[in-house]
C-alpha cells in the first residue's frame, strides 16, 4: 500500500506542475515532503517491522529499530526533516525565480536522498550543497 501513495504522491506532484495560476512553492514542498515520510515510513515496515529471514536480521523489534532500520532509515529520516523544514518556511514563495529555486533544491534533495542510499558520498555532498544554496536562495530572493 506504501508504493500505491507513492505513485499517487508522484502523480499528484506531476498534475500541479502542470497548471500553474500563479507562481507558489507550497504545492510541490507539501507533497515532497509527504513523499519523504511515506519513505520513512517504507524503511520502519520493511526493516523495523517485519524480519527477513533470508537476512541475518535480529528477532528483536529494539534490535530490528536501532539496527536495520537505524542503518537505512536514518537517511529518509534526515530528508524527511529536511522536506519539513522546507515546507515550513518556503511553502509561501511566490516569485518566479523563488518557486525556481525551490524546485531546484527539492530536486538537489531528491538526488541527495537517492546519491547517499546508494552510498555515493560524493554525489551526496555535491546535492546537498547545491540544494542548501537553492533552499537559502528561494529564501531570501525578494
Amino acid at each position: 500500500m506504501l508504493d500505491v501513495s507513492l505513485v499517487v504522491f508522484y502523480f499528484i506532484i506531476a498534475r500541479g506542475v502542470e497548471a500553474p495560476t500563479s507562481p507558489n512553492a507550497g504545492h510541490e514542498t507539501f507533497w515532497v515532503m509527504m513523499v519523504f515520510a511515506v519513505y520513512v515510513a517504507w524503511d520502519f515496515v520493511t526493516k523495523a517491522v517485519a524480519a527477513d529471514p533470508e537476512e541475518n536480521t535480529p528477532t528483536n523489534f529494539w534490535h530490528r529499530l536501532t539496527g536495520p532500520f537505524w542503518k537505512r532509515g536514518k537517511i529518509s529520516l534526515v530528508c524527511a526533516v529536511i522536506a519539513l523544514a522546507v515546507w515550513h518556511w518556503l511553502k509561501g514563495v511566490n516569485t518566479v525565480p523563488a518557486v525556481l529555486a525551490t524546485d531546484l533544491g527539492l530536486i538537489a534533495l531528491d538526488l541527495f536522498y537517492r546519491a547517499w542510499k546508494q552510498r555515493h558520498t560524493g554525489w551526496s555532498i555535491f546535492n546537498a550543497v547545491v540544494g542548501g544554496l537553492a533552499f537559502c536562495t528561494a529564501f531570501w530572493w525578494p
